[in-house]
């Protein structure tokens, strides 16, 4: 954020300790004075505040674009997180029912070679 420092400009000038007394007509000028230079004073402290509200808005809008980009991030992750969940779970299907034919293919293997006839021998009688 910027600030602006301006110093505030005074039409008066710093009077000796031993001023002469003010007139009737010279109060309302001095008056008058000193009401512009205040009036001064509270344009440029608009002009700050001014200044301010739009940095504090431009930084609310970068935010809010972070925050957005942010939850659109989450939701992309969210969804591939959802996605690999799946294919996990079909691989752990997969792998369990490989499991299972492995398994019936020992046990057929082992009922094969328990069912099995005794070589037969090269020299036979004939």
């Amino acid at each position: 954020m910027s600030f602006s420092l301006r110093k505030r400009r005074t039409s008066a000038v710093a009077e000796p300790a031993a001023a002469p007394a003010v007139t009737a007509t010279e109060a309302p000028a001095e008056t008058a004075a000193h009401i512009e230079a205040i009036r001064e004073t509270i344009d440029l402290l608009e002009a700050d505040l001014a200044a301010m509200i739009r940095d504090v808005q431009q930084a609310a809008g970068a935010v809010r674009h972070g925050v957005d980009d942010t939850a659109r991030a989450l939701a992309l992750i969210r969804e591939r997180s959802d996605a690999l969940a799946g294919k996990s779970r079909s691989a752990k299907d997969d792998a369990v029912q490989l499991a299972a034919a492995t398994e019936e293919f020992a046990a057929s293997s082992r009922e094969i070679l328990s069912n099995r006839r005794p070589p037969i021998s090269e020299t036979s009688p004939d």
